[in-house]
């Protein structure tokens, strides 16, 4: 009897066990692999309700000596309203490699398939800087749904209520109407006393977009950081100074793309010849070894990147508009 009891009392422990310790799979899961990478995209449910955020999992899986770069965000044209991320602890596989998430909380703007675009993350060695490979999730879509979807059909319409008596008589709405037609008068005329005994002061025309890049250079280049090794800070400010030229100068938002999308853009919006276009490339790729791949330029490249950014706004200055004459 004894026996029995403590068999029974085994199989309702194994049991209740196994089922609290089996995880949920996710809703989608798509899977990416090349060489030396195996890249997960994941989310965790679909679909969703307008109330909840969008989870977007990424998982890379390399050899534990690499490095990787995933992007800072993610950014679908106007369908989302914030994007968020934060980076789970390296782990280690049991095959040797290491396996790096990064996780993004999107809030939706409304209800609606809504697509996920393809999402690249970069891995090098770490002893060949300029070996930096790239691999990308597929593109991927989700349904958000209206929290008033299948309740509409259940809502009724209240009875119209008779009509109420206003309890106010109709000569204060009078002596009131008057009172806010006076106090609008007291303000216009106290503003207008103050239009007149103010000083305007003139208004500062802002410099074209070639000007301030290349004063901004100038001042860059003064702070000799170059000179003090401090490399990827130099290139970050000098690359942003020419993303921002470009979008001031064509109305390209360059700062929000990432180096490969603003050069796909600027193929097809044929805004800059293929000289000018291959000027852009050579030194955005250039700026983006130093910056994510910790490649360490030698003292004169500093100075020609410096004089190809010079160069490429000098080439695309606007001519000055034709003097009319009197």
């Amino acid at each position: 009897m004894r026996i029995a009891c403590a068999a029974l009392l085994l199989m309702v422990l194994a049991a209740c066990g196994g089922s609290s310790s089996a995880p949920t799979p996710p809703a989608i899961e798509e899977r990416t692999e090349s060489a030396d990478a195996e890249l997960f995209l994941r989310i965790p449910k679909n679909p969703l309700s307008t109330s909840e955020p969008l989870i977007v999992e990424l998982e890379l899986r390399v050899p534990e000596s690499r490095k990787a770069q995933f992007p800072d965000e993610i950014l679908p044209a106007g369908d989302w309203l914030a994007n968020r991320s934060e980076n789970d602890p390296p782990r280690l596989l049991e095959d040797g490699r290491v396996s790096l998430v990064r996780r993004y909380e999107l809030e939706t703007l409304g209800p609606g398939e809504l697509t996920v675009p393809s999402i690249g993350v970069q891995h090098w060695p770490p002893d060949s800087a300029g070996d930096v490979q790239r691999i990308s999730s597929e593109p991927v879509s989700v349904t958000i749904e209206s929290l008033l979807d299948g309740e509409t059909e259940q809502a009724e319409l209240l009875d119209i209520r008779g009509p109420v008596q206003a309890p106010i008589p109709w000569w204060w709405w009078l002596v009131g109407g008057l009172g806010v037609a006076a106090v609008a008068y007291g303000i216009y005329r106290w503003r207008q006393g103050r239009s007149s005994a103010s000083v305007e002061e003139p208004q500062l025309a802002l410099p074209p977009p070639h000007v301030a890049a290349l004063d901004a250079i100038d001042r860059l280049v003064a702070d000799r950081l170059a000179e003090k090794g401090e490399h990827k800070l130099f290139y970050g400010l000098l690359s942003n100074i020419l993303r921002r030229y470009v979008e001031d100068r064509y109305g390209i938002h360059a700062p929000e793309r990432t180096t490969e999308e603003f050069l796909v853009e600027l193929r097809t919006g044929e805004v800059l010849g293929p000289t000018h276009q291959s000027l852009l490339k050579m030194f955005l790729e250039h700026a983006d070894l130093v910056k994510f791949a910790e490649l360490s330029p030698a003292p004169d490249q500093a100075a020609d990147s410096v004089e190809l950014c010079r160069r490429l706004i000098r080439e695309t200055t606007p001519p000055p508009p034709p003097v009319s004459g009197s």
